[in-house]
C-alpha cells in the first residue's frame, strides 16, 4: 500500500473542509473569506476584461440605458419587452440598472458599459453566495470550488457579461436564491424572505426563469417548516404571499 506524504495528505483533507470547519479557528475563517473574495475578483477580472473596448451596444443596451437616465418615478411600471411582443414579470431590472448608473455610472461618466461593471459584480456576489451555501452543505471545498470555477468561467455566460441583458441580472438573482437555499436561510423568517426576494427577482428579469423560482419558492416554504418556530406553516404562508405581493407592487 502506498503512503502518501504528509503534505499530500493534508492537501486532500483540505478539500474536504466544510464550513464548520473554516469556523473552527480565526485563522480558517480568515482563509473563507479569502477564498470568497478571490472567487469574486476571479470572476469580475474573468467577466470584464477589457470590457470598455467590446461591450455591447445594440438596440436593447440604448434603451434600456436611455430609460434609467430618467427620474426614479418615471421608471416603467413594467418588465423588458420579449420576443413575443409582451413583458417580463416585473420592472426589478430597471430599477436595479437605474441604481448602477447613479453609483458605478458616476464613476465611468455614466457611460453604458459602467452598467455591464455593475451587473457583473451582482453577478460574481451571486456566486460567492452560491460557494458559501455549497459549503454548508456539506459538498466539500474541492466540488464547490470546482462547481463555482466552472459557473465563473462558463464562456456563454461571460461574453454576455460584455453588455447590459435582463438574463444577466436574473442570472446573479438566481445564484444568490440558491445559495441561500444551500444554506438553509429559508429556516428563519428573515432568511426565508430573503431568499423568496431573489427567487422573484429572477422571475421578474427574466420570464423562463419560473421553472427555477417555483421549486425554489417551494424548497424555501418547506424548510421554514423545519425551522422550529411555532405555527412554521401559517407564517411561512404570510411570508410568502406578502413577498409576492410586494415584489409585484411597482408592476
Amino acid at each position: 500500500m502506498v503512503r502518501l506524504p504528509a503534505t499530500v495528505h493534508r492537501v486532500l483533507r483540505t478539500l474536504t473542509w466544510t464550513v464548520t470547519d473554516f469556523h473552527k479557528t480565526p485563522r480558517r475563517r480568515a482563509a473563507l473569506a479569502l477564498l470568497l473574495g478571490g472567487l469574486v475578483a476571479y470572476s469580475l477580472v474573468f467577466r470584464l476584461y477589457q470590457v470598455n473596448t467590446t461591450f455591447w451596444l445594440f438596440a436593447d443596451q440604448i434603451r434600456d440605458w436611455g430609460l434609467v437616465g430618467q427620474p426614479l418615478a418615471a421608471m416603467p411600471g413594467r418588465g423588458t419587452p420579449r420576443v413575443d411582443h409582451g413583458y417580463s414579470f416585473g420592472p426589478v431590472f430597471y430599477y436595479v440598472l437605474w441604481t448602477i448608473r447613479r453609483t458605478v455610472g458616476a464613476l465611468c461618466e455614466a457611460l453604458p458599459h459602467s452598467g455591464a461593471y455593475g451587473l457583473a459584480a451582482l453577478h460574481a456576489l451571486g456566486e460567492a453566495v452560491l460557494l458559501y451555501g455549497m459549503l454548508h452543505l456539506r459538498m466539500g471545498l474541492g466540488m464547490a470550488c470546482v462547481v463555482a470555477l466552472s459557473l465563473a468561467s462558463a464562456a456563454p455566460e461571460a461574453a454576455l457579461s460584455g453588455t447590459i441583458w435582463n438574463p444577466n441580472l436574473s442570472v446573479a438573482f438566481a445564484l444568490g436564491a440558491l445559495g441561500l437555499l444551500c444554506m438553509e436561510a429559508p429556516r428563519s423568517r428573515l432568511g426565508l424572505g430573503a431568499t423568496l426576494l431573489c427567487a422573484m427577482g429572477a422571475l421578474h428579469c427574466h420570464t423562463p426563469t419560473l421553472f427555477l423560482a417555483a421549486p425554489v419558492g417551494a424548497a424555501a416554504y418547506l424548510g421554514h417548516g423545519r425551522g422550529g418556530s411555532q405555527r412554521p406553516w401559517r407564517v411561512g404562508a404570510v411570508i410568502v404571499l406578502g413577498t409576492v405581493a410586494a415584489a409585484q407592487l411597482p408592476y
